[in-house]
């Protein structure tokens, strides 16, 4: 599959969805070897797909990989080494304890993505990207996480689910969109609030409505929660809203007025779905970290709790949302597929 295709790969991420664990490690080798006798572009998307899924395929292939970089220009180069062993963290310690060497950046990016405490507190000085893997530092230095671990996919109704796998065939019978089957605790997602925007007046859209807040989600300071944002202010960072009163009612994290220039001519209402009660339904492992990009378009990625792998040039950014909002998965890369699937 991969050796035959070296410039055509379309295909491999809807492959790699369906295989079972055992059936993807032994891809992620043959890419890996595939790889090493030169370019591969197929090999190159199998590499990427497995080190956000199943990372450990990779972990006796990673000195090799070391030397061959596949996806060396991409913000995911680093990945592989989230699940490097012992022995690699070491390596890679030696690497970037040579600030001068050549390599040390993309050392300490590879020791950033294992996520192990102990490794992140042993990167050198000067180096304080944390927030992108999903750490930050208290006021004495030690380090913290900014999000619960575990994580919660949304389970639609299935006549949600057949809508848009008719716009997206790829969505259909891909295993990370469970079904609300209606059995379990229901949520909600879309639908309106009774309450405007203050920067621009426009009613606010809901993301999702917890109540009550599930445990293990790690938010504690409420017994309700609900996500909302505008869809005219909602490409704008300062426009989140991620700060909750005692009941749990969303606030604006900013209140900065904002030109009539940026209206949006439509109605947005157009793109939502209807007022749908969801499930937070756990998924196997090779859910629990997924990639906006990567993606592309078939995953599940309405979640909540977790950690997200974003491009590092904004993770701080949305870090800081998911410090704000406790655990819900609501950076703005991802408010309109929460809210609209489209």
């Amino acid at each position: 599959m991969i050796s035959e295709n070296t410039r055509f790969h379309w295909y491999i991420g809807p492959v790699c969805d369906r295989l079972p664990a055992a059936s993807l490690r032994q891809l992620a080798q043959e890419a890996a070897r595939a790889r090493g006798d030169g370019g591969n572009e197929a090999a190159d998307e199998v590499i990427a797909y497995v080190s956000a899924h199943q990372p450990g395929a990779l972990t006796a292939q990673l000195r090799a990989l070391w030397d061959i970089r596949p996806n060396r220009h991409s913000y995911y180069a680093s990945w592989p080494w989230r699940a490097a062993d012992d022995a690699e963290v070491a390596r890679l310690l030696e690497v970037a304890g040579d600030p001068s060497g050549p390599d040390a950046g993309f050392a300490v990016r590879c020791l950033q993505e294992t996520r192990r405490p102990e490794v992140l507190a042993r990167l050198p000085a000067g180096h304080g990207q944390l927030a992108g893997v999903g750490f930050g530092r208290d006021g004495d230095g030690g380090l913290r996480r900014l999000h619960a671990t575990a994580v919660w996919h949304l389970a639609f109704p299935q006549e949600i689910l057949d809508q848009w796998a008719s716009r997206n065939p790829l969505r259909r019978r891909q295993p990370s969109w469970p079904v609300n089957a209606g059995s379990g605790r229901q949520h909600l997602t879309s639908g309106f609030l009774d309450r405007t925007c203050p920067a621009c007046g426009h009613r606010l859209h809901r993301l999702l409505r917890l109540d009550p807040v599930p445990a293990g989600l790690g938010i504690t300071s409420r017994a309700r929660v609900e996500f909302a944002w505008c869809p005219l202010c909602g490409t704008f960072p300062e426009a989140g809203y991620a700060r909750h009163t005692q009941d749990g009612t969303p606030e604006p994290l900013a209140h900065r007025p904002r030109s009539d220039r940026y209206r949006e001519p439509g109605p947005a209402e157009d793109w939502f779905i209807p007022q749908t009660p969801v499930e937070l339904v756990r998924l196997d492992e090779r859910w629990r970290r997924q990639d906006w990009a990567l993606s592309n378009d078939r995953e599940n990625l309405h979640r909540a709790g977790g950690d997200t792998d974003r491009r590092r040039d904004r993770g701080e950014h949305h870090a800081e949302q998911h410090r704000k909002a406790e655990a819900v998965d609501y950076p703005r890369h991802h408010v309109a597929r929460l809210v609209v699937g489209a």
